[in-house]
């Protein structure tokens, strides 16, 4: 019960600080512009954990080579002024301190094993996702930052294939102007890899190929967020054109 109001009260704050910080640049006519900002998930990752709060998920490596997050396991470290960490593997609970040497390797400190510490060290970051690889068999961690990446090549062949859009409680899609069109705010699209809110999607959307076949699935709602779903993975993007879309959904 504890480590479930303890991950309640972390992913609050973490989601609030990230929201708090995102904000619309209104200069440039693209109002889902998104602006890293000081506290945010966002910048030199050492300052992170010197700085703020953040959780690392334990991770390990698929047969592709992709990181695949390993529920319920994290580390938590408050970088707050205190220099404590907290590791959640399953139902075991681990608490120390850590610190950051001069090499910018993370030592940690067990409070229950002061004479076992543990050295951690970061890798390359690939799509803002920070990596940080602990020795003594204590594990590979990951920490999703904040910000915007280009569209990713699945998405751009996939949405391609886009013959029919069914939206729910309107007529399906079936023009080929409409659809070009609906595939040019997407194509000119990023991905968003903070926080958003989740309030009920004002569209329902659902992308069909030539043989009638579901190939992605999209909630839309103009004020919060444009999620796609493909293959089971959801991205949330952004840089969307409201007014295009407002067009082709609102006839």
């Amino acid at each position: 019960m504890k480590k479930k109001i303890l991950i309640q009260l972390l992913c609050g704050v973490i989601i609030l600080s990230i929201m708090g910080c995102t904000k619309e640049n209104k200069n440039d006519g693209n109002e889902n512009s998104k602006e890293c900002c000081e506290g945010c998930m966002c910048g030199n990752t050492i300052e992170l954990l010197k700085t703020t709060e953040t959780a690392w998920i334990l991770t390990k490596t698929n047969s592709k080579g992709e990181y695949e997050h390993i529920k319920d396991n994290f580390i938590n470290f408050h970088g707050t002024g205190r220099n404590e960490f907290v590791f959640f593997k399953n139902d075991k609970e681990v608490k120390g301190e850590f610190t950051i040497s001069k090499n910018n390797e993370i030592i940690l400190t067990p409070n229950d094993d002061k004479n076992n510490k543990i050295t951690c060290k970061l890798g390359e970051e690939k799509d803002l996702m920070a990596i940080m690889y602990c020795d003594n068999n204590f594990g590979t961690f990951t920490l999703q930052k904040q910000g915007t990446l280009e569209l990713p090549s699945i998405i751009k062949d996939t949405v391609s294939k886009t013959k029919t859009i069914k939206s729910k409680g309107h007529q399906s899609i079936t023009d080929e102007k409409e659809i070009s069109a609906f595939l040019t705010v997407i194509n000119n699209s990023k991905v968003w890899t903070g926080a958003v809110t989740l309030p009920s999607p004002k569209h329902e959307l659902e992308l069909f190929d030539i043989n009638n076949n579901s190939i992605a699935k999209i909630l839309y709602n103009p004020s919060h967020y444009f999620n796609i779903e493909i293959n089971g993975k959801s991205y949330e993007l952004t840089n969307i054109n409201k007014e295009s879309l407002h067009t082709i959904l609102e006839k």
